[in-house]
């Protein structure tokens, strides 16, 4: 079922970006104490993408400003990145092939 295998994916991939937001939010607590307008807005943007990928979504979905997709992109997360759903179909598979259909819906909803 290639929507089962596109949530494992999925999920695996939220989960290495949710260890790396909380590694994140750690780091960037220590200077937060310090007060600084910047240290806390970065800390609240980490905490609320880090609400926004709790719900399964990926960090693509996220509003951002362009200022704080800068900062969340050196943080390397790998659903940030677009993604390309391929499906390998036999030649005459392209037709009335309900898993590349379900395949395509999930592009689409993407």
């Amino acid at each position: 079922d290639p929507k089962k295998d596109i949530d494992t994916i999925n999920t695996e991939l939220l989960l290495a970006d949710l260890e790396t937001l909380d590694k994140a939010i750690q780091r960037i607590n220590k200077n937060a104490k310090s007060g600084n307008k910047e240290t806390i807005a970065q800390k609240q943007l980490l905490e609320e993408l880090q609400a926004h990928l709790n719900q399964g979504l990926p960090a693509r979905s996220f509003n951002l400003a362009l200022s704080q997709r800068l900062f969340i992109k050196t943080l390397g997360l790998l659903t940030v990145k677009p993604t390309l759903y391929l499906a390998n179909v036999a030649e005459n598979g392209f037709t009335d092939n309900p898993l590349l259909s379900k395949v395509e819906a999930i592009a689409q909803q993407e």
